[in-house]
């Protein structure tokens, strides 16, 4: 019996330890995309890139702005290191703000410009 947190140890070890079998899934998988990639853990991370091992086709989506799973593993260091992670990507920023009004968008974004990340 295996718990989710198993799973993910034992996928990455299967991944990392047997190239036959990373080939053969990355060839069926030619296309990731993970949501709220900012709220993924190191291993999540290293399952994603050896996934995508044999054609570097992957999409990541998330907000550094609002990693809030950190109490359950998450680093935010994955999305802000992604760039490096998968050299030649293209990092599209979204901008437009429709949930908030303009005074809590200053207010946040005087929060952000603070941050040490």
């Amino acid at each position: 019996m295996m718990d989710y947190d198993d799973l993910l140890i034992y996928l990455r070890k299967l991944l990392r330890d047997h190239d036959k079998v990373r080939r053969t899934i990355s060839d069926r998988f030619r296309y990731i995309m993970v949501d709220e990639y900012q709220d993924t853990n190191k291993i999540q991370a290293e399952i994603v890139s050896l996934l995508a091992s044999s054609h570097g086709n992957i999409m990541v989506v998330g907000d550094d702005a609002q990693s809030i799973y950190s109490f359950r593993g998450a680093t935010i260091r994955n999305i802000l290191d992604f760039p490096e992670a998968f050299p030649g990507c293209t990092l599209i920023k979204l901008e437009e703000n429709y949930r908030s009004t303009q005074p809590i968008l200053n207010l946040t974004n005087e929060i952000l410009r603070r941050a040490r990340e």
